[in-house]
């Protein structure tokens, strides 16, 4: 096969990365692939994995997009001076012109990657011609730039707080209420995997001090019926998220940290600010008296079922739904709830890409969760007790230490819940009927009816 300096046809047998103008190149002998094979193992991945080191700083995304070009080429460049270890195999060659000082290219053995590998290089590999061009290699950069696992929002409770146990009722989406064929075959790595594969949450249950929760409470007025933000919702904090990622930017509020620990019992990748609005966690006190509130809340936030080499998928719940009742100065705590309504019958908005752009490869489906749920077992106890410490221990349910509040001033759940929905979807200020007492309510005021069918609900994020 004739092979000219700004064009090579790769077989299955081997990957190209293009780091840079065209070059004369060739791969490596086929005798040295196998003692190259156990290096490439472990030093593509690492390579890789160099580059995820940048999220941890920020910067403008310009910057780091180029860095993680850079870090790529400068690290691959490194192993092609390992004097012919490793699966990576760079020839320097002469440059288009031909002057010294042209582009390296290098191959790889397409086996060493792994069947996930070859998997994620087709899907990149947009004309097929065996090159990861710079143009097809940027939305994968995107996507491992946004990685960032090393974050964890952990708080050492002491011995001098109230604690209690938040417990995980779950149960996974119902597959069957979607719309989408599964029966029909598909290309390449299925982008539903995350979804299939979450079957349970991630954790059952965890301890949280009474003091944890103390975003949850008015900073202000704290009279029955003022509604605020726990997570400020709009536009405030910047652009719209991208939906080709895997990892939630870094939190540094602790309201939002709150939020992400409880949504991460579910599962590991919440997303507290969402891609599209409404966004934000908002609250409104239902009840008061001198030592306790009640609050009524409502949280949107998401979650990515995916990682690599699987596209993103979108998990977006109706909402979550709560209410805790908390000691004014978050001492004591006597009920915590937070999950997701299931009395409609779709409560679960789902995206994913089947492509490595957002435009045009975007697929949707709704579907219904059967139970979502965070639930306090009991009111706080102390963490410690004489010799006795529950810090790490589960708190089980006492129904006998669930005390009955008297309230000096109080609305319904109904209503709070009405305060919510107006703050979230100011449209809600208009009010909505169901079909049939949409019909009673146009007779009794002798006016027409103007009808809206819908595949899901305006006032929640399942559609």
């Amino acid at each position: 096969m004739a092979i000219d300096s700004n064009q090579r046809t790769c077989t299955d047998a081997e990957v190209q990365v293009d780091l840079g103008p065209p070059a004369a190149v060739r791969p490596p002998p086929p005798a040295q692939r196998g003692a190259q094979s156990m290096a490439s193992r472990w030093l593509l991945p690492l390579s890789v994995g160099m580059m995820m080191v940048a999220v941890g700083v920020r910067s403008s995304t310009g910057f780091w997009e180029g860095f993680a070009f850079q870090l790529a080429r400068q690290y691959l460049e490194g192993l092609g001076r390992l004097g012919g270890g490793g699966g990576v195999h760079p020839t320097p060659g002469l440059g288009a012109q031909g002057g010294e000082g042209g582009a390296r290219s290098f191959y790889f053995p397409l086996e060493d990657l792994g069947a996930d590998g070859k998997v994620l290089f087709k899907k990149h590999d947009v004309n097929a011609d065996g090159v990861l061009s710079m143009e097809e290699f940027a939305p994968l950069s995107r996507r491992l730039l946004s990685f960032n696992d090393t974050i964890k929002y952990e708080r050492n409770l002491t011995a001098d707080e109230e604690i209690t146990t938040v417990e995980v009722k779950f149960q996974p989406l119902k597959i069957e209420t979607m719309s989408k064929d599964f029966t029909a075959k598909s290309s390449g790595a299925d982008s539903l995997h995350g979804l299939k594969q979450w079957k349970t949450p991630t954790k059952l249950w965890e301890n949280f001090g009474v003091r944890d929760f103390l975003p949850f409470i008015p900073q202000q007025s704290a009279t029955v019926g003022h509604v605020y933000w726990i997570v400020e919702g709009g536009t405030e904090r910047g652009p719209s998220l991208s939906s080709d990622r895997y990892m939630p930017p870094p939190l540094d509020i602790e309201a939002e940290i709150l939020v992400y620990r409880l949504l991460s019992l579910f599962h590991p990748l919440p997303f507290v600010q969402m891609r599209f609005s409404p966004k934000g966690s908002t609250a409104v006190v239902r009840a008061q008296n001198d030592v306790f509130l009640d609050i009524a809340f409502r949280v949107h936030a998401e979650f990515q079922l995916n990682l690599p080499p699987y596209f993103p998928f979108w998990f977006t719940p109706a909402q979550f739904k709560g209410h805790i009742t908390i000691a004014r100065d978050s001492s004591h705590l006597v009920s915590f709830q937070m999950f997701v309504p299931t009395d409609k019958r779709l409560n679960v908005d789902m995206e994913w890409l089947n492509g490595n752009s957002e435009n045009g490869n975007m697929e949707v489906d709704i579907g219904f969760m059967p139970q979502m749920e965070l639930s306090s077992t009991a009111e706080s106890l102390p963490a410690v007790t004489g010799e006795e410490d529950r810090r790490a221990e589960y708190i089980a349910p006492n129904a006998s230490n669930r005390r009955e509040i008297v309230w000096n001033e109080e609305i319904s759940m109904e209503e709070a819940e009405r305060l919510l929905e107006r703050e979230m979807y100011p449209f809600k200020e208009v009010t909505y009927y169901n079909f049939t007492d949409g019909l009673n309510e146009a007779a009794r005021l002798d006016r027409p009816i103007h009808a809206i069918a819908l595949w899901g609900c305006l006032d929640d994020q399942s559609c």
